[in-house]
């Protein structure tokens, strides 16, 4: 295979290439991911991402069958064609400058052909710059109440959730919640991306100020700043940090450094910390993990000793409670009229990035109740002698999974063993095989999802 350089440049004729990528394309996608799990990714392409592109400002969402592919186990993105769709907004005319931030080095971006074109064929898509200005009124007014109301309902829905007996429901029922998972599912990804792509996009307006209006010594401060803010891993720090705190004030971190869980619960203070904090806690952010879309990861509620782990590392030295990233304000010299628009956009920038912190442990959320669901479908199938054990749902797809669950395969669950071990197989010789390059260019626009999933 050529490089991605020379594909990107053209090269050999200068044939125009579609660019795929892994590079920020979210971290609940990275690595390697079980067939139930690219099923579920697959799911979300062909009937989430659309939703999307509109909530964000795009009037044509173009063809799901475009958006993603999986090759060896590894979800990738056609960035090409998102920049495609992009240009059809104002402030998207240039592509390069979203490929820029989608690609890595291997790519030559000077002289890029993107084999979509440019939205319009050159013209002004006045109807999409319109559509575009009008969503981000509507979001920019409807913000806080919007972001409050995600909550409101996440915590709600997840009340009546919790209280149901699982194991115990109808079949029927559970196919009827996992539909209904779906669907919410696919309505909070929509209103939380609005929020995650405006709070990159100022990011990255307000990086760039930086860069042009401010000394390098000043400017790379501002942008690790800037970085922080938007950082998946700095806000989970945040949560471990502000629970170590309570530890601390409750007096339980002797308890928590012992290896054994059940030290809490030997002590007054221990019982009082769970019920107290801990529990609360676990209502409220339980549901983050690693990897979140890949289905089989245990989250904090599915597993508390993983939370307590990271927590006793966070109260052991050296680590001990790090403290926040220190803010960075322009430097007095900077003329009036740039520094108050560096202020305005890094305001701008910080306002959105809580506006996306606040509302993903709904989207976190929603992903933990199809997650419950298909392992009670996996508990059930095993019961039935469909799979060998439960865990085994884990090369089960989802379509399968909602076609069992709906009854349509009660008396005879279609599940061959052959293409069961065959599924097991190739995910663990993606497991094994080298990490394919981020970024993977084909020499024409390309559609499919590769042959992880047959």
């Amino acid at each position: 295979m050529r490089g991605a350089a020379a594909l990107a440049r053209g090269d050999e004729g200068r044939r125009p290439v579609t660019l795929w990528s892994r590079v920020n394309v979210g971290d609940m996608l990275e690595g390697v991911m079980t067939p139930l799990s690219l099923s579920f990714i697959r799911h979300y392409r062909d009937h989430v991402h659309a939703d999307c592109l509109s909530a964000v400002g795009m009037r044509d969402s173009g063809e799901p069958a475009q958006y993603y592919r999986a090759v060896e186990g590894r979800i990738y993105a056609n960035v090409s064609y998102f920049g495609y769709l992009f240009s059809q907004t104002p402030i998207g005319q240039d592509d390069r400058s979203f490929l820029r931030a989608f690609t890595d080095d291997s790519v030559d971006l000077t002289s890029y052909q993107n084999p979509y074109g440019r939205y319009g064929a050159g013209r002004p898509p006045l109807e999409s710059w319109w559509f575009w200005v009008r969503i981000q009124v509507r979001l920019a007014s409807s913000a806080q109440r919007a972001v409050a109301s995600m909550v409101h309902q996440r915590r709600l829905e997840l009340a009546r959730f919790r209280a149901l007996p699982l194991p115990s429901l109808p079949l029927s029922e559970i196919g009827a919640e996992l539909e209904r998972a779906l669907t919410w599912f696919r309505a909070t990804y929509a209103r939380y991306m609005a929020y995650f792509f405006n709070a990159h996009l100022l990011r990255g307006a307000a990086t760039t100020a930086a860069q042009r209006w401010l000394g390098p010594s000043a400017a790379e401060p501002f942008a690790r700043a800037r970085a922080a803010s938007m950082s998946i891993n700095g806000e989970r720090a945040r949560l471990l940090r502000e629970l170590a705190h309570q530890a601390e004030v409750a007096g339980v971190a002797p308890l928590l450094a012992q290896p054994d869980p059940r030290a809490l619960a030997r002590e007054p203070a221990g019982r009082a910390f769970v019920s107290q904090t801990l529990e609360p806690f676990l209502r409220e952010h339980g549901f983050w993990g690693h990897r979140e879309m890949e289905l089989m990861h245990p989250r904090w509620s599915d597993a508390p000793a993983m939370l307590l782990e990271e927590l006793r590392a966070w109260l052991a030295p050296p680590a001990g409670l790090t403290t926040q990233p220190a803010e960075v304000t322009p430097p007095p010299g900077l003329a009036c009229t740039r520094r108050a628009a560096l202020t305005a956009l890094d305001a701008a920038a910080t306002r959105w990035a809580g506006y996306r912190h606040a509302t993903r442990p709904t989207v976190l959320a929603a992903i933990w109740r199809v997650r419950a669901l298909v392992l009670e479908l996996g508990d059930r199938l095993a019961r039935r002698g469909a799979l060998h054990a439960p865990d085994e749902v884990a090369y089960v797809e989802l379509d399968e999974l909602r076609t069992f669950a709906a009854g349509r395969a009660e008396d005879h669950v279609h599940l061959p063993r052959r293409t069961l071990d065959a599924r097991r197989r190739t995910h663990l010789e993606h497991c094994r095989t080298p990490e394919p390059p981020a970024v993977l260019p084909t020499e024409a626009p390309a559609i499919g999802w590769g042959t992880d999933v047959n």
